[in-house]
């Protein structure tokens, strides 16, 4: 499994390292901070609408799959999911009556067809990984990263249409996929509007309020720096931040995607059949994730400013600063990861909501405190400051504690111990011997080290 997700992970990662040395080069950073504010307003909207849909999905599945009632479960999850369908189709009217910027426009439009579609493929996908089809999650995810790219390409290169391609590519590719699931599982039986149950709703609904201020919670810890970016620094400071952010999220963050891709079918099962040795397991499985994470979390901080030379646009390089500092928040984000799920689980909600709330509250109010007094890259700075806060709160209200000196073993510390040497070494050659090293002497540095 762990292979397919890798496979199925490298295969968008790569299709992103590609497109931001080559677009970054075309596009310009006013238009990536249009469409990074009109993505990330739909992001939000989709947090809202549809991503707690998905997190009842994979709260739920196992036990109506024990009672055989899984018919019952997608039959609501489907209503629920039309109707927020039609909430985005109001409010992209709403958005397109009050707007007569022209790009603008295009991108509200187009990003309503890609969330739209998205959400059901994404709903479908949560199915697969639950039934550990590993292989056939990570082709579909394969085909939707190549399918998008080779539509971007076309439109740009051929067709000469500005950054907006980027959506086509991805509502184009969507609607094919879906049109495929559709004829794949028109036949599935059992589906009826007889079996919408408003106590079952209710149900979904609480528990997917608590997976809404979650996701709304680490999503507005992620993008609302935009906005105040964009308040006292311009789209162009916003559109630099935005590439240097998905630059640092598509590294590190791909990984844990795949490792809790990985993982969660398997970890799922544990939390609701509740193991004697659920805690034990769920340890092993940090443990893991601190061998293969920490590692290339280091190595990606280390080498900013190279890994900024080969794969963004002069005018985004300026940025490189801030790579460290995204990179380690998204490992910590990665380590709350454990807490989170166990706490949810057990249906302790709230160290969850006060964890989220207060480290997007310290978040913003040191963005609009330190953006205008300093610049905008200090948001990169308190994101870290906010995950921290995060992570401690959420890892002292659970029982499960990994960060034990039994938890750290002889492998785990030699491991860490490596890493701080080869640190040392770097600092020493390059600023105590003040040696210059090239981007394609850094690349062997970093394989040597690797």
């Amino acid at each position: 499994d762990l292979f397919w997700y890798l496979l199925g992970s490298i295969i968008p990662a790569l299709l992103s390292f590609i497109k931001n040395p080559i677009f970054t080069r075309i596009f310009t950073p006013e238009e990536y901070g249009y469409y990074s504010i009109v993505i990330h307003t739909f992001s939000y909207l989709s947090i809202i609408l549809f991503s707690w849909i998905g997190s009842c999905i994979w709260r739920y599945y196992f036990e109506y799959r024990k009672k055989n009632e899984l018919k019952i479960l997608y039959s609501n999850i489907i209503t629920l999911l039309l109707v927020s369908s039609i909430i985005v189709l109001v409010i992209m009217c709403f958005w397109l009556s009050q707007t007569g910027n022209i790009l603008i426009r295009k991108l509200v439009l187009l990003s309503t067809l890609y969330q739209l579609t998205y959400n059901f493929i994404y709903l479908y996908l949560i199915i697969i990984r639950l039934q550990e089809k590993a292989f056939q999650f990570n082709l579909y995810y394969s085909i939707q990263a190549i399918g998008a790219f080779g539509i971007l390409c076309l439109f740009v290169f051929i067709l000469e249409y500005r950054i907006e391609s980027v959506l086509i590519g991805q509502v184009a590719i969507n609607i094919l996929l879906l049109l495929f699931f559709i004829f794949r599982i028109r036949n599935i039986h059992g589906l009826s509007a007889r079996h919408i149950s408003l106590s079952i709703v209710k149900e979904l609904l609480r528990y997917g309020a608590v997976g809404l201020i979650l996701g709304f919670g680490v999503m507005a810890l992620n993008t609302s720096d935009r906005y105040i970016i964009a308040l006292y620094a311009g789209m162009g400071a916003v559109g630099i931040y935005n590439q240097i952010y998905m630059l640092s999220q598509y590294s590190i963050y791909h990984l844990i995607t795949v490792y809790f891709n990985t993982i969660n079918p398997k970890l799922n099962k544990i939390l609701v059949y509740n193991t004697k040795d659920k805690e034990s397991n769920i340890k092993e499985y940090a443990g893991l994730f601190l061998m293969l994470i920490l590692p290339l979390t280091v190595y990606f901080s280390l080498f900013s400013k190279e890994l900024s030379i080969i794969l963004l646009g002069e005018k985004f390089r300026v940025g490189y600063r801030m790579i460290p500092y995204i990179m380690f928040s998204s490992f910590i984000y990665g380590l709350t990861l454990f807490n989170e799920t166990k706490l949810k689980f057990e249906n302790r909600f709230k160290p969850l909501i006060i964890g989220i709330i207060s480290a997007l509250v310290l978040n913003i109010i040191l963005n609009f405190v330190l953006i205008p007094l300093f610049n905008y890259q200090w948001a990169a700075y308190t994101t870290l400051a906010s995950y921290i806060i995060l992570f401690l709160i959420f890892y002292s209200a659970d029982s499960l504690r990994f960060l034990t000196r039994k938890f750290l073993t002889k492998k785990i510390n030699s491991a860490i111990l490596i890493l701080i040497i080869q640190i040392v070494i770097d600092l020493i050659i390059r600023n105590v011997l003040n040696i210059e090293i090239s981007v394609v002497l850094t690349v062997l540095e970093g394989m040597v080290f690797l």
